[in-house]
């Protein structure tokens, strides 16, 4: 299993198919590469497709440097450095995006293409006050019963309606869901903590804002907001979906990626 080794930090897990030019795909809250299998093998018919663990994460150990933006981003950052990435086109979700656009704002030089889906720039107090509850929830139940609810603030009703599997949680996946509790209640605040809305004027990556109307953790208003002061961005948004729409309407948003990252300009 491929591990790369960052800043004296335990290593990161990650996985790496297709040629071309290079995709790097970052997850969001739950950290995990396995967010992206919907994505992993269309990209790769035309690009280098990385999607990695981050700390806390997967297989990716914690640490002891604790939860900051500019942490998760120093990895995403020496991760590319580790596979002798020079410039690549980053797809962040949710805190993935958050995670993208710091990475584009901060070495500007390493960033193509830019993709942002369900993610925002500023929090506002509905935000604050949904990860207020999911982490009091978590701390107050446990991992076991913030998993079993967890599917009902990132999915419609139609699609878990389809797909009850994804509530049939048992306390044996809990250990592959999240094996390190502390390390998502420290990524919860982050979330809580980011805002970088003063600074997406000077974004210089070409940019594709995507969302769904029924996300219920990051509302369209926010990604409307990110394409109203990105220069230049882009807006693609799916009448349904809900939050982890990357899954649930995975053809049309792989189609709508690829459209992107292989157009002119």
């Amino acid at each position: 299993m491929p591990f790369a080794s960052i800043n004296n930090e335990p290593p990161l897990y990650y996985e790496l198919s297709g040629k071309g030019r290079p995709l790097i795909m970052v997850s969001g809250l739950n950290g995990n590469a396995s967010f992206w299998r919907a994505q992993s093998q269309t990209f790769s018919g035309t690009q280098q497709v990385i999607v990695y663990d981050q700390r806390g994460a997967g297989q990716s150990l914690m640490g002891r440097g604790g939860a900051s933006i500019k942490r998760m981003t120093m990895d995403l950052l020496g991760l590319m450095d580790s596979l002798d990435i020079e410039v690549a086109d980053i797809l962040g979700h949710s805190l993935g995006g958050a995670i993208a656009q710091t990475l584009a704002l901060a070495n500007p030089d390493r960033v193509k293409r830019l993709v942002l889906s369900s993610t925002w720039s500023r929090p506002d107090l509905r935000f604050l006050r949904l990860y207020e509850l999911r982490s009091a929830y978590l701390q107050a139940f446990g991992a076991f019963a913030y998993l079993k609810t967890n599917p009902l603030f990132l999915y419609p009703a139609w699609w878990l309606r389809q797909h009850p599997e994804l509530l049939d949680i048992t306390e044996q996946d809990v250990s592959r869901l999240m094996p390190d509790q502390a390390a998502t209640l420290a990524r919860m605040k982050v979330l809580s903590e980011f805002e970088i809305f003063e600074s997406l004027s000077s974004i210089q990556s070409q940019t594709l804002v995507m969302g769904a109307d029924d996300d219920m953790v990051t509302p369209i208003s926010m990604q409307e907001e990110l394409v109203e002061y990105i220069p230049d961005a882009r807006i693609k948004l799916f009448s349904k979906g809900g939050h982890f729409h990357p899954q649930v309407r995975a053809e049309a948003f792989n189609q709508a990626v690829l459209q992107f990252l292989n157009s002119s300009g």
